[in-house]
C-alpha cells in the first residue's frame, strides 16, 4: 500500500486474493505469442506522493536500481532481455526494457517464455520509484510513494509510522 508495482494483487480473502490485476497499469500485459515480449501502459495522471508525475521510464530506471543496490529481488529479473550484462556493468541500460514517457508505454523483452512473469511483475522488487532515486538504502529517508500511504518516517528496529499519500486518487484505478 506504499510502494505500489505495474501489476498487484486483488484486495480480498481467499482463492480471489492471488488474482493478479493492474496496479500502476492500465491493463494487464499484452503478451507475445511467443511468450516473449510483454507491453503495458501506465495508467495517465499518476503522480507519485511528493506530486512528481510517474512516468513510464521510472519503470526501466527502478529495476535497474534493483541492479545497482544489489537487491535481493535481482534474480526474477534475470530473464529480461540485457538484464545479466546490466547486473555485471550496472552501466548502461537494460536493452530488454523500453519506454515511452509521452505514451505511458512499456515494453518488455526477455530471453524466453517465463510463465510466472506476470506473478514477478507484482512483487515489491518491481514497484515504481523516480528515476532520480539514489541507488543506496533510502530507509531513513524514505523515497516518494505511489500508493495511497506513504512513510512519514522510519526509525531502524524502532518504527515505521505511515500517512496517507495527498497525491493518490484512488478514481484512477476505477
Amino acid at each position: 500500500n506504499v510502494y505500489l508495482p505495474l501489476l498487484g494483487y486483488k484486495h480480498v480473502n481467499g482463492p480471489d486474493g492471488a488474482t493478479i490485476v493492474p496496479y500502476l497499469a492500465q491493463d494487464l500485459p499484452k503478451v507475445s505469442s511467443d511468450g516473449m515480449t510483454y507491453e503495458l501502459t501506465l495508467r495517465k495522471g499518476l503522480k507519485y506522493s511528493d506530486g512528481t508525475p510517474v512516468k513510464a521510464s521510472d519503470f526501466a530506471a527502478s529495476i535497474e536500481r534493483d541492479f545497482k543496490v544489489d537487491s535481493p529481488g535481482v534474480g526474477f529479473f534475470g530473464n529480461i532481455a540485457g538484464a545479466d550484462t546490466y547486473g555485471k556493468t550496472k552501466t548502461g541500460h537494460i536493452s530488454g526494457i523500453t519506454t515511452d514517457d509521452a505514451t505511458g508505454a512499456i515494453t518488455i523483452k526477455l530471453n524466453s517464455p517465463q510463465g510466472d512473469f506476470e506473478n514477478i511483475l507484482a512483487t515489491e522488487f518491481a514497484a515504481l520509484l523516480p528515476a532520480s532515486a539514489p541507488a543506496k538504502d533510502q530507509s531513513t529517508t524514505p523515497l516518494p510513494s505511489t500508493g495511497p500511504y506513504m512513510i512519514k518516517s522510519y526509525a531502524p528496529n524502532k518504527q515505521a509510522i505511515l500517512v496517507r499519500n495527498p497525491n493518490f486518487d484512488a478514481s484512477a484505478f476505477g
